[in-house]
């Protein structure tokens, strides 16, 4: 099948104990929109990833489950794998990710690892699943780990994947959008301030209003350096 024939951007598999990374998983990936100047120069690209398959929130009580969960991973150009030691002992997950390799779409699976090891000496620490660990050794599959990347870069390492982005190229462009946003999120916070400022009603207290100015523009500053806490926001 050719990509613009998939109904979803990616099909997350996942076991139900690892429910809550999958909901903020989708929920990011759906609220994400790529930087503007990436799509200028890429006009190709989507403005989101929406929609995003998690069984879950989007399963039609219909058929089978077995044939319906197929049916949804055939809609979909990737497969991104939560692998935990939870995962790894489920059998719908390995089903799943077994049937996009027998599909010959082993190249379209992603895995994100959020807990354990792969091909742990410990099997109780082991997180990828045994169709996985079967793979020869030609087709192994290199996990995005949480832990190694962090949780915002291992989302984006997740979405430069799926869009067949380089890497690199993409945090950096990334990084840029996310600080234009914090500059003019402070922009309006700082000119909301001066704005109460000349309005403030007698007796006008200078000392207090030369403190909101120095605490708000030392804030604008701040974010030159330390704009990613934009990510605080944006995860509401």
């Amino acid at each position: 099948m050719e990509e613009k024939n998939f109904k979803y951007y990616a099909f997350i598999s996942y076991s139900h104990k690892d429910k809550k990374v999958a909901q903020k998983l989708q929920r990011r990936l759906e609220r994400y929109h790529l930087p503007s100047a990436l799509r200028k120069s890429n006009p190709a690209l989507p403005k989101n990833l929406k929609p995003i398959f998690r069984d879950d929130s989007d399963l039609v009580a219909s058929g089978t489950l077995k044939t319906a969960l197929q049916e949804n991973l055939d809609r979909s150009n990737y497969l991104i794998l939560i692998c935990s030691p939870n995962s790894a002992k489920s059998e719908y997950v390995n089903d799943e990710v077994e049937y996009f390799i027998k599909n010959g779409r082993g190249d379209h699976i992603i895995p994100l690892i959020v807990d354990g090891e792969p091909h742990a000496k410990d099997a109780a620490k082991e997180c990828f699943p045994p169709a996985i660990l079967e793979l020869p050794r030609e087709n192994e599959l290199l996990g995005i780990d949480l832990k190694k990347f962090g949780e915002y870069n291992a989302f984006i390492r997740v979405i430069a994947t799926l869009l067949k982005l380089d890497i690199d190229d993409f945090i950096s462009r990334d990084a840029r959008e996310r600080k234009k946003k914090v500059f003019i999120f402070v922009s309006m916070l700082i000119a909301a301030i001066i704005t109460a400022i000349i309005l403030m009603p007698p007796p006008y207290d200078e000392t207090y209003a030369e403190n909101i100015m120095a605490n708000a523009l030392g804030a604008y500053v701040k974010t030159g350096t330390e704009y990613q806490n934009l990510q605080q926001l944006t995860d509401c």
